[in-house]
């Protein structure tokens, strides 16, 4: 059981850094906060994307929040997809929590600071998302973050 809780906190490190983990009912915001759409709901600012985003991807709901992203975020999500299905075989359900959620919005683009808790661990991510169509989509991180995790090392020479 001990082998299992590890493995799957070196995965769930490996998602957060990839990009994904990123976490929703507890929440203190600030910054800049965009709302559009009114009552259409044509179109949600970016904390509330970040929102479901993480609550899709904490329920391994993975073709809802594909329809939240961009088209390279939703390769990553495939990806992601196909390898909980196939090795790992997981279908763990998260509870994530934002303790902080922050987004700073730059024209089309907006940078959201989290803070979150699991039930496993708390941490900090940045989601970066991009305006479409009047849409706020959650981006693929463009950046690698170094590895310092032994389990998520050892798990990512496997994959390769």
């Amino acid at each position: 059981m001990a082998g299992k809780i590890s493995y799957f906190c070196g995965m769930k490190w490996f998602v957060t850094l990839v990009g994904l983990l990123v976490g929703l009912s507890s929440c203190t915001s600030g910054g800049q906060q965009e709302r559009e759409g009114g009552a259409s709901g044509q179109s949600t600012g970016p904390e509330k994307v970040v929102r479901s985003y993480q609550e899709y991807i904490d329920n391994n709901q993975f073709e809802q929040a594909k329809s939240l992203s961009t088209r390279e975020e939703q390769q990553r999500l495939d990806e992601l997809a196909d390898l909980l299905a196939g090795e790992l075989q997981d279908s763990t359900i998260l509870n994530s929590k934002f303790l902080e959620l922050e987004c700073e919005v730059k024209g089309d683009m907006a940078r959201c600071y989290c803070l979150i808790r699991d039930q496993y661990e708390t941490y900090e991510t940045i989601y970066t998302l991009v305006r479409r169509r009047s849409r706020w989509l959650i981006a693929a991180p463009e950046e690698e973050f170094p590895v310092e995790d032994p389990a998520v090392e050892e798990m990512l020479e496997e994959l390769q």
